[in-house]
C-alpha cells in the first residue's frame, strides 16, 4: 500500500492542476475515485482511531480536495462535509478545535468569523493538537483534541515541551486578543493586541 500513497502523492505535486476534469472514462474515474477515497478514509482511521498522523496536512488536505474535486466532475455532487467522529472525551473544550475542519482561504475565514465575538486566532502548528487551560496564570488542564468538541484530559505535569509552559508571567482577562506569535526555544511569545 506504501507504493500507492506515493504514487498518489507524486501523481497530485505534477498533476494538471485541476485546471478541466479529467478526460477518463467513468469506469477509471470510478476506480480512482474508490482508491482515493479508500485511501483518505485509512489516514481519517489511523488518526482519530490510533491517534497516529500517517502522511502530513498538507498532503491529505490536497488529496481531500482533489476527491472532492473528481466527486463534482463525475457525479456532478458537491461532497458532505465529513462528520466529526463520535463525541468520546472525558473533557469538553472551552473552545472547539475548529482546525478539525479546515477553511480555505481568507474569504472563508472572514465569512466565518462574521457576527462572531470573543475569538481567540492564532497560528496551527503540525502536530500540536492539545488544548492548555491556564487559571490566575497556572496551567491546570491539558486536553487531548479528541474529535474537537472533546478529548481526554492529561495531567498538566506531563506536558514537557515549549509551548507547555507551566505559569504565564504576565495574564489578562480579555475579550478578544489576536496573537502575533515569535516563539523563542524556552517557549516565550511576542504578542500584540488585534487592532
Amino acid at each position: 500500500m506504501q507504493n500507492g500513497v506515493w504514487a498518489l502523492v507524486l501523481w497530485m505535486l505534477v498533476g494538471d492542476g485541476q485546471a478541466a476534469c479529467p478526460a477518463w472514462p467513468q469506469a477509471r474515474a470510478d476506480r480512482e475515485i474508490e482508491r482515493l477515497s479508500q485511501q483518505i478514509t485509512e489516514w481519517k482511521n489511523a488518526y482519530w482511531q490510533q491517534g497516529s498522523s500517517t502522511v502530513s496536512d498538507e498532503v491529505y488536505d490536497q488529496l481531500a480536495e482533489r476527491l472532492a474535486y473528481w466527486r463534482r466532475c463525475f457525479t456532478g455532487e458537491a461532497p458532505a462535509h465529513d462528520a466529526s467522529p463520535p463525541l468520546k472525551g472525558e473533557a469538553r473544550h472551552p473552545v472547539a478545535h475548529t482546525g478539525v475542519r479546515k477553511l480555505a482561504n481568507q474569504a472563508d475565514v472572514a465569512r466565518w468569523m462574521r457576527g462572531q465575538s470573543g475569538l481567540w486566532v492564532q497560528p496551527k502548528v503540525d502536530g500540536v493538537a492539545v488544548t492548555l487551560v491556564y487559571r490566575q496564570g497556572r496551567l491546570t488542564q491539558a486536553i487531548s483534541r479528541g474529535n474537537g468538541l472533546a478529548g481526554k484530559t492529561g495531567r498538566p505535569g506531563s506536558c514537557r515541551s515549549p509551548p507547555c509552559l507551566k505559569s504565564l508571567t504576565a495574564y489578562w482577562r480579555i475579550a478578544f486578543y489576536r496573537v502575533s506569535c515569535s516563539c523563542s526555544a524556552r517557549g516565550t511569545c511576542k504578542s500584540r493586541w488585534a487592532a
